[in-house]
């Protein structure tokens, strides 16, 4: 009688944490709604915009041959004209 009471609760708590890992998977799979919108957005032939400075500020590398401002096209270049 004990083996069976013992079984049975053995079966009940792997029932039970089987439940509960399901459900916490399940919600750290779900994405929020911005992320959502995001890849709405990149689906749709927005993309990336990319703002660069005009002739000088992001995107932008010193040249020392030109002793001048040069476009590099990467977001971490920054240059001053000095």
């Amino acid at each position: 009688m004990k083996r069976m009471i013992f079984g049975g609760l053995a079966v009940a708590a792997l029932a039970v944490n089987g439940f509960v890992f399901a459900n916490k998977q399940s919600a750290e799979s779900e994405l929020t709604e911005a992320q959502l919108e995001n890849i709405d957005a990149l689906s749709d032939g927005e993309g990336f915009i990319m703002i660069c400075g005009a002739k000088e500020g992001t995107c932008w590398d010193w040249d020392s041959q030109k002793r001048d401002c040069a476009f590099s096209g990467y977001l971490k270049d920054y240059c001053i004209r000095m």
